[in-house]
C-alpha cells in the first residue's frame, strides 16, 4: 500500500482559503439550527475538541460571544420543528 498524496481525491486534507469566518460560523449555526438543532445543542458543538474548528472559535473568542452569535442566527432564521400524523391518527 502507497502513502495517500496530497492531492489524493480520497484523502481529507484542510487548506487555508479567503473568506470571512464570521459568514462560515454563520452558515455553520444555521445549517444545525434548520435540521431542528436547538441554540443549546449547537453551542455544545463548539464547546467540544472534536469539532476542532468550532472549538477554535470558542477558544478565540469566548463562549458568550459565540452564545450571541448563535442566538442572533437563531433570531433571524428560527428552529425548523414539526410533527406528522397519519390517516389511523397514530403518531
Amino acid at each position: 500500500m502507497k502513502e495517500p498524496e496530497f492531492d489524493d481525491p480520497m484523502e481529507l486534507n484542510g487548506v487555508v482559503c479567503d473568506g470571512d469566518p464570521d459568514f462560515m460560523i454563520d452558515a455553520v449555526i444555521e445549517e444545525y439550527l434548520r435540521m431542528g438543532w436547538s441554540p443549546a445543542e449547537v453551542f455544545r458543538l463548539f464547546q467540544s475538541p472534536f469539532y476542532p474548528l468550532l472549538h477554535a472559535v470558542m477558544r478565540t473568542r469566548g463562549a458568550e460571544p459565540v452564545r450571541r452569535r448563535i442566538e442572533q442566527v437563531w433570531a433571524r432564521c428560527g428552529v425548523f420543528r414539526f410533527s406528522g400524523w397519519s390517516l389511523s391518527g397514530r403518531r
